[in-house]
């Protein structure tokens, strides 16, 4: 096996470990996004009703 090959092959594993974090960092921002407008629903709801 060739050198070059070798090294396609470690950049190749390199870059789909970043592209798989990557996925995981933008699932968990958009998580917690969803999760902060419920609480924000869940506040306006609160306002709109005092009693």
């Amino acid at each position: 096996v060739p050198d070059w090959a070798i090294a396609l092959l470690v950049l190749v594993c390199i870059l789909l470990l970043l592209s798989i974090l990557t996925c995981l960092l933008m699932t968990t921002c958009t998580c917690r996004r969803k999760s902060r407008g419920k609480l924000d629903l869940f506040s306006t709801k609160d306002s709109y009703h005092p009693m």
